[in-house]
């Protein structure tokens, strides 16, 4: 297995990016940024044995900077969402950022620039996250190791010492497209989760604690299922906020959402409605419709361009007409 690297570009405040690439022996390969661990490429064999890239991204750094998604992305301090931004440890109640609404989602550990060395056939990339960082407490530094084995696996490895009781919750942010970033839509393609229960979701889309059988429910992948043949019977805005995002005070659309429902064979009465109507959610969940559809990194910016500049009536529709919907 091998490593090599090279300038990827600079931060909008001037601070230089490398790209590396480890590769093995089958030709295999995956690339990582400094700028937030970001996973930029995976390139696999498929069963013909071309090369195809299965993760979704961006072309540029200044694409990764201005991404809302964290696309490819290691987050933390918490992946998902905190309700109301606050968590109380040994009778410690600390007031997080709100970063989406009332709520605070992932942390800033996506949008950050870490050291890195090769150790062992490994990229180590390394991070301090200080006392208050997100309003956190303790300062804790973080370790991200990536390495490639000879049998294709993609090993991704976490680690961090804390001065403080805290949270640490870290996880990877990749889109997939099993049949290449620009193959076009992933609705065909064939999904199996060996997972009888699913985590219940409640107001603004925070966890409520409770496991709930996925007998019965869109998300019953027990049985390798199309991924298309289950979206019609999906409660968008609550159990899958990646594809439809539903607000409650009508800040999306109705043209527009009654495009994308009918796209996906429903009508409104299906729906449900969640969140706080604040702007930045449903641009963001617009955005992500292009990238769970599997459109292309140019294709997926092209989106983010569109639906973060206004959520004007005009703003949507030239949104979904990049998503191929209308």
């Amino acid at each position: 297995m091998t490593i090599t690297s090279k300038d990827y570009g600079y931060t909008q405040d001037g601070r230089k990016v490398k790209q590396f690439r480890l590769e093995n022996s089958s030709g295999m390969s995956v690339s990582v940024i400094e700028y937030g661990c970001t996973v930029t490429n995976i390139r696999v064999k498929d069963k013909n044995g071309d090369l195809r890239d299965v993760v979704l991204g961006y072309d540029t750094l200044r694409d990764y900077e201005r991404a809302g998604a964290s696309m490819g992305a290691f987050v933390g301090r918490c992946a998902n969402r905190i309700e109301n931004a606050r968590f109380e440890i040994d009778g410690v109640t600390t007031q997080l950022e709100r970063n989406e609404g009332r709520n605070h989602l992932h942390g800033s550990f996506s949008r950050k620039l870490y050291e890195s060395s090769i150790e062992d056939d490994k990229l180590v990339l390394r991070m301090n996250s200080p006392e208050g960082d997100d309003g956190f407490p303790g300062n804790m530094e973080v370790t991200v190791t990536y390495s490639l084995t000879e049998e294709n696996s993609f090993v991704m490895e976490y680690s961090a010492v804390t001065d403080a009781p805290t949270l640490a919750n870290f996880t990877n942010h990749s889109y997939f497209n099993l049949n290449g970033h620009d193959s076009g839509t992933v609705l065909g393609q064939k999904l199996r989760i060996a997972s009888d229960t699913f985590t219940e979701i409640g107001e603004g889309l925070c966890t409520t604690g409770r496991f709930l059988p996925t007998g019965g429910t869109p998300f019953d992948f027990e049985t390798e299922k199309e991924i298309r043949k289950l979206m019609p019977d999906c409660e968008f805005g609550r159990w899958h906020p990646t594809f439809v995002d539903i607000t409650a005070k009508g800040n999306t659309k109705q043209k527009g959402m009654e495009h994308i429902l009918e796209y996906f064979g429903m009508d409104v009465s299906e729906t449900m409605a969640f969140g706080d109507g604040g702007n930045d959610i449903p641009m963001l969940r617009f955005a992500e419709i292009g990238v769970a559809m599997g459109n292309s990194s140019e294709e997926v910016q092209q989106h983010a361009n569109y639906v973060t500049t206004s959520v004007d009536e005009d703003g949507i529709a030239n949104a979904l007409k990049h998503f191929h919907v209308i």
